[in-house]
């Protein structure tokens, strides 16, 4: 990537910035379990730790500032969307920052990422946020072993790993072995990454254990073989190709780096010679394809399919393009014409930028509607189900049709009477008990729910 190419990378990173602040400013982190970690956390004044992931309190710091400043839902509801809303962004902002000067083109590599998990809609996925942590130290490691910045950001990062999601496991074996092969390089402590990778190899083995022998019900439940598919592949035919597509341009990618000398490992260099000897180089065609499936996934998204919490194969393909950068470190400062992907870049962006403006679009639409519904509605109470209220059996409706609604319509509720929405029978216990049940094992006293929001129920509901 040519000096004067920086700049196009840098307004790249701006646009994406813009449209993540777009998804905060609409509210879009409290998709799906972000409404109950948000409310949540307003009803009990305190931080949430969700199945004792400690780590996952450092997005949430902002709305816990927030709440020592005002007690109003709208500005406490902005502060929450925005802690979790510029993970991704700040994770690539860093990246940046890490390869600009030495080895740009590995911010390539990132953007692959963020291409792919843009088929997630989840943004308080602990899962997520460990890639989200573990990108920039893979960079540094690439390009910046030799400092010992490097090294203090791989012993903070393992214990936020640790304790930050059952898989992140798998995460921490593989800063282990990403440690060992730096360790082999020319010009590097090797006594000092073979200790930091002995630690990502304790910590690795230490969350194993823990995730095999502490796991709750509700991770548990996630090992059957119906949920783990479901947890595991995309929502559509449009968002595997996609993510096979994204793959591939990053084999591709790596490839253009062993034609030209790139990459620093001898042996991975032969292989992708090897698998790419008889092509062409098919980096802008592979790099058109994910373009196009991103716009066929933004459409989708757009008319209210394709809309799913999270893809768990994001992250083995985050931690397979992972390995691909340490692989593509530069031993020589000019790698030649070949590595000008500043547009390439900007291709990326721009791609990941349409689907994250249709995810927005399809969220302000929902959440208006549902809003709407719950002011226009003569009840203070509406019974939530599988067929009701109608209101929401439509398929734009679907990005707020879950098990978390009822905590949605509570999140976006302002300036007329409380109107709750309750599954199953919770209408009729509100009114025998003055419990809102917002889940079936989820229930809270209608007067802590009117303090906190400042609005009183429209009227009790008949029993």
């Amino acid at each position: 990537m040519s000096t004067g190419e920086r700049p196009l990378v840098s307004v790249a990173i701006l646009l994406y910035g813009l449209a993540v602040l777009a998804a905060a400013g609409v509210g879009l982190p409290l998709f799906g379990d972000g409404s109950f970690y948000f409310v949540e956390i307003l009803l009990n004044g305190e931080p949430l730790v969700p199945n004792g992931r400690f780590s996952a309190v450092l997005p949430q710091l902002p709305v816990v500032v927030g709440m020592g400043l005002t007690e109003e839902v709208t500005p406490l509801r902005h502060a929450f969307s925005l802690g979790y809303a510029v993970l991704p962004f700040l994770s690539l902002l860093a990246c940046w920052l890490v390869v600009r000067e030495k080895a740009p083109e590995l911010i390539l590599y990132p953007a692959l990422f963020l291409v792919a998990n843009q088929i997630n809609f989840s943004a308080v996925s602990e899962l997520l946020m460990g890639l989200y942590l573990t990108w920039p130290f893979v960079l540094l490691a690439a390009v910046r072993p030799d400092a010992r910045a490097t090294l203090m950001v791989g012993v903070v990062l393992a214990p936020l790993l640790l304790f930050l999601h059952p898989l992140a496991f798998a995460l921490l074996l593989f800063l282990a072995a990403a440690g060992f092969l730096v360790a082999r390089r020319s010009g590097v402590d090797a006594a000092r990454w073979n200790r930091l990778s002995a630690v990502f190899l304790g910590f690795g083995l230490i969350r194993l254990f823990w995730s095999l022998l502490g796991m709750n019900a509700y991770e548990r439940s996630h090992l059957d073989t119906g949920p783990a598919v479901g947890y595991l592949l995309p929502e559509s035919t449009a968002q595997t190709a996609l993510l096979v597509a994204v793959l591939v341009l990053g084999l591709v990618i790596a490839a253009g780096a062993a034609r030209t000398g790139g990459l620093g490992s001898d042996e991975a260099e032969g292989f992708l010679r090897r698998m790419f000897d008889d092509l062409r180089y098919p980096l802008w065609p592979v790099a058109g394809l994910v373009a196009v499936l991103g716009l066929v996934v933004a459409v989708e998204i757009s008319a209210g399919e394709g809309i799913k919490l999270k893809s768990a194969l994001v992250f083995p393909l985050a931690v397979i393009l992972m390995a691909l950068a340490l692989l593509d470190t530069p031993r020589r400062t000019d790698r030649g014409g070949a590595r000008s992907q500043g547009p390439l870049f900007l291709l990326l962006v721009l791609t990941m930028t349409a689907m994250s403006v249709a995810k927005t679009a399809v969220w302000v639409r929902a959440t208006d509607d549902l809003a709407s519904a719950m002011a226009e509605s003569m009840e203070s109470c509406v019974p939530f189900g599988p067929e009701e209220p109608p209101e929401l059996q439509h398929p734009h409706m679907t990005a707020v049709d879950s098990w978390t609604a009822p905590m949605t319509a509570l999140a976006f509720q302002s300036g007329h009477p409380l109107v709750l929405l309750l599954p199953g029978d919770g209408c009729g216990r509100l009114a025998e008990t003055g419990m809102a049940g917002l889940t079936s094992w989820y229930e809270k006293p209608l007067g802590l729910l009117e303090w906190r929001f400042g609005l009183e129920l429209r009227g009790m509901p008949e029993p």
